[in-house]
């Protein structure tokens, strides 16, 4: 094994301290990745400056910094969505308030976020919006959420915030079913959640089928690869199942976020949790069975035409 000596121990001349500092800087820089903030939090890895040539603005709007080149004014309604979410996560799980901010890179249109996503996420297949949660030398936000202006920005900004806020809140890793359970579950606006029995119908189909798949299997998936769709509606039916069957259940998600805020990476896995309260998959099928009949029912009210008043018989 080679040893390499300090310079001062070798017996030659002492190196100057500030330019062994200016030096060991240089070689650092000339190294950066353009996935590495070296020069600049906002240069990289968001790209040049957008179409614009010019530097985004970054503004503070509670847990997320925001860089656009647009007027934030423009997504009001958006952002108004994503505060929603920020107040019902703390609210419906109890965890603590965010202790890291969150950049947000929101890019003007979708030719300009398809140009860097392409360079800035090659090899990875194309979506509307992204969250990543890494270190960046001379720059402590690890939570990057990534979106563009455009149809998609509410629900977008309303699944990657749910994953931000939760990296922000707990500062670990959420098990893969449980965050994107909990991202698909907040996704949705407390209205949608409540009149749109369209997730439903198919989980009760694949729970009648024998394809739904059992709480212990999504917790053993550790790989993104491995989140297909079926994945996706499994973890949300789950999710949504546990924060609404009762009191009891929404505290064991609660009380697990929680656990994992505290550093205990050996707490009981939420199926061991919900075994203790009698829960399981039992119970999530008379859940659903009930939440699809009220579901059902509220659509049809919603589709049935308003009956016409009968009308006054007249006097004779």
């Amino acid at each position: 094994m080679t040893t390499r000596q300090h310079p001062c121990a070798s017996g030659k001349a002492s190196v100057d301290r500030r330019a062994f500092l200016i030096s060991l800087i240089a070689v650092c820089v000339s190294g950066a990745t353009s996935r590495d903030a070296f020069s600049s939090p906002i240069e990289n890895p968001f790209g040049r400056f957008g179409s614009s040539g010019k530097r985004p603005a970054e503004i503070e709007r509670g847990a997320f910094a925001f860089q656009v080149d647009f007027e934030l004014s423009e997504i009001a309604s958006e952002l108004a969505s994503l505060d929603e979410v920020a107040a019902e996560l703390s609210s419906t799980l109890k965890i603590p308030a965010p202790r890291e901010k969150i950049l947000a890179r929101v890019l003007p249109d979708e030719a300009s976020w398809r140009a860097f996503f392409q360079k800035t996420f090659p090899g990875v297949a194309y979506r509307t919006a992204m969250f990543e949660r890494k270190e960046y030398l001379f720059d402590a936000r690890k939570e990057r959420l990534y979106a563009f202006r455009g149809p998609t920005l509410e629900v977008d900004l309303r699944h990657e915030g749910t994953h931000a806020l939760l990296a922000a809140s707990l500062r670990r890793s959420v098990p893969i079913w449980l965050d994107e359970g909990l991202a698909e579950y907040f996704e949705e606006t407390p209205r949608e959640r409540a009149e749109n029995p369209d997730r439903t119908t198919k989980v009760v189909a694949r729970l009648e089928n024998g394809s739904f798949a059992p709480l212990e299997r999504l917790e053993s998936v550790s790989v993104m690869t491995a989140a297909t769709n079926a994945f996706y509606l499994d973890s949300w039916a789950w999710t949504n199942y546990l924060l609404n069957d009762s009191s009891e259940t929404r505290a064991i998600v609660s009380e697990y976020l929680n656990d994992l805020a505290r550093s205990r990476p050996f707490a009981p896995k939420i199926s061991a949790r919900l075994k203790k309260t009698g829960g399981g998959e039992e119970a999530l099928r008379r859940f659903y069975r009930a939440r699809l009949q009220a579901l059902q029912a509220v659509d049809a009210n919603r589709r049935e035409p308003p009956q016409s008043a009968a009308p006054t018989p007249k006097p004779r």
